[in-house]
């Protein structure tokens, strides 16, 4: 079993580092594909007669560390150019059907080199005529390799390098492929559509005899390596840097890169691959350090605490569904959210994704109501238009519109939520209960009636959510900043000027007190308590003021968890394997009806 670590700080001070007691703490080697099979045969694991060989007790036999050595060959072809050419870094522009990479740089100082005499990531050395800093490379690699070698250590310091052989070419169908890939850049070079790139008196030959002169590697050059392609491969193969093998999956690790033989010790990188495409392996690379879900904590009904784990396999993984207040709350609880915001909580950080928790929305909506000279139909919120300027028109009616006491407004009341233009903290049951006992003393006929309201589609106002402490049962802190977007604020005076003309029309007067002008409409929405937000004196003359002070929500919650930003297109979290977010939170807008069909199509 693995228990510690010993190590050198980068002043030379030797330390040791053990493991705490518990079966998930393990010691994680990620040293690349060179330095990981190295650290292991200096730990006494690998093939023992090697280790033995240099003074080394052996903890486990295990012969396939440092086997499996591979790396992806690589073999250019300069081109001169008659003209200077555009700067541009190594990028793939063709894949041939026999599998190889083919790729190019060109511009003066190919790849970022530190001299304006050098080739970059081909260089050897800079005395180059100023002709061959002019033009580009065409390369050719060669994936998944079938070659291998092996790694070696040359002593028991662990500062100083394994001794390393690749076998570049080894296996016979490797070189075949080299030699496919460079007669491919020749026709590639004799294309007309690449002729204004070469000199016309500068043959295919000439190029593959400049190649052998320039100082790519250390081999020794052949004479025939300009006619014999297979030879040309040979003398100049460059590595890419793609190694990989020394520690492969089945072999020294297993599925879940646990060393075989050994527990609480895994290997996490490169050396772990059995191959390597053509490309970049970076990201394959992060991807194996990636985060990974793999429970839930959660209490039952009577308040006793569980732990449920996903099963093994790549088709299982946990779907977060708490809404658009509840989900980035429990992804940050989870340590997956922005750094600076966590560590303020002391919540561990297993990702820093600073989106979480942002883009935070709401479709605002504001009413008006009108007494009715009698009792109408009661009628729960019904649609009743949709504007040019894309606000929803809707209307709500009858005594009690949306049940509970006779004295009530329903969905309209601040006992049921309407506090969301108030801070966290002055959400108290003490302001709510002032504004109970503000409805006991109005007058009956402010509840026999309608509300007509409007609705912003798609606001553009966004704000964030925020966590108040680490327990979960409590609400965080949300931020919508109705109307800060100028252009909320002008469609909500639109719309409300779309009521007063329908309160104000021939067909509507039916409904209405004729002694009962627009104005004083506005102000009885003023002093109705459908939030606990303060009221301003010019609130029935200015529209703009109006619409801050009567603002409510409808509870379309969007935001928090973006596709895109948080989420992929497929509401996979970002940066996590085995974890999904299904709600609105994933939202990047909401229309102004409700938005319950399409969350729930989000689970289909």
């Amino acid at each position: 079993m693995a228990f510690g670590v010993i190590f050198r700080d980068a002043s030379g001070v030797k330390h040791k580092a053990h493991l705490k007691r518990g079966s998930k703490n393990e010691i994680i080697v990620s040293a690349g594909a060179l330095g990981s099979p190295q650290l292991l045969m200096l730990s006494g694991l690998g093939p023992a007669d090697h280790l033995k060989a240099h003074n080394i007790t052996v903890v486990l036999d295990s012969p396939m560390v440092g086997q499996g050595m591979s790396d992806n060959p690589l073999n250019a072809i300069f081109i001169p150019s008659p003209a200077p050419v555009e700067v541009s870094l190594v990028q793939v522009v063709g894949i041939t059907h026999f599998g190889n990479y083919i790729e190019a740089a060109s511009g003066k100082n190919i790849a970022e080199g530190i001299a304006p005499s050098d080739f970059g990531m081909f260089s050897g050395q800079s005395n180059l005529d100023a002709l061959a800093l002019r033009g580009g490379f065409i390369v050719e690699k060669v994936t998944r390799p079938l070659s291998t070698g092996h790694l070696e250590l040359v002593n028991r310091n662990p500062n100083d390098n394994p001794s390393v052989t690749f076998n570049y070419f080894k296996e016979p169908e490797d070189l075949r492929r080299c030699v496919e890939g460079i007669g491919t850049i020749e026709r590639i070079i004799e294309s007309k559509a690449f002729s204004k790139f070469r000199y016309d008196n500068i043959s295919v030959q000439t190029l593959l005899n400049m190649a052998l002169n320039f100082p790519v590697n250390l081999l020794p050059k052949h004479v025939n390596a300009s006619v014999s392609l297979e030879q040309f491969c040979k003398d100049t193969v460059m590595t890419i840097w793609h190694y990989h093998g020394g520690c492969q999956v089945g072999k020294v690790v297993d599925q879940d890169y646990k060393v075989l033989g050994v527990d609480a010790l895994r290997v996490i990188d490169g050396s772990t691959f059995n191959y390597s495409p053509g490309t970049n392996p970076q990201a394959t690379v992060m991807m194996l350090g990636r985060p990974v879900a793999y429970g839930v904590i959660f209490r039952d009904a009577l308040g006793a605490k569980h732990k449920a784990y996903l099963k093994r396999g790549a088709k299982n993984e946990i779907i977060v569904s708490a809404g658009a207040l509840g989900s980035p709350q429990v992804l940050m609880l989870s340590g997956l959210g922005p750094a600076d915001h966590l560590k303020t909580h002391n919540i561990t950080v297993v990702l820093d994704q600073p989106m979480v928790g942002q883009g935070m929305s709401d479709n605002p909506m504001n009413a008006v109501f009108i007494p009715s000279p009698a009792p109408v139909e009661v009628s729960l919120i019904q649609v009743v238009g949709i504007t040019h300027f894309g606000s929803y028109i809707e209307a709500a009616s009858g005594e009690n519109f949306a049940g509970g006491s006779p004295r009530d407004f329903g969905m309209f009341s601040p006992k049921i939520g309407q506090l969301s233009r108030v801070p966290p903290k002055q959400r108290t049951q003490e302001a709510i209960d002032k504004a109970v006992e503000t409805m006991s003393t109005m007058d009956p006929s402010a509840f026999r009636g309608g509300f007509i309201l409007e609705k912003i589609m798609g606001p553009l106002s966004t704000g964030h959510l925020e966590l108040r402490n680490r327990n979960p049962n409590d609400n965080p802190s949300v931020t919508f900043n109705y109307f800060k977007e100028p252009e909320d604020l002008r469609r909500c005076v639109e719309g409300i000027r779309t009521i007063e003309r329908i309160i104000e029309s021939k067909a509507f007067s039916k409904f209405q007190y004729d002694y009962i002008p627009v104005k004083t409409l506005l102000n009885m929405t003023l002093n109705s308590p459908v939030n606990l937000l303060p009221k301003h004196v010019n609130a029935s003359v200015s529209l703009e003021q109006f619409c801050k002070d009567t603002v409510m929500t409808i509870w379309h919650y969007h935001g928090g968890c973006q596709v895109g930003k948080v989420v992929d297109q497929d509401y996979k979290v970002l940066g996590v394997d085995a974890l999904r977010v299904i709600d609105g939170s994933t939202f990047n807008y909401s229309p102004g009806t409700n938005p319950q069909a399409t969350v729930m199509m989000l689970g289909r």
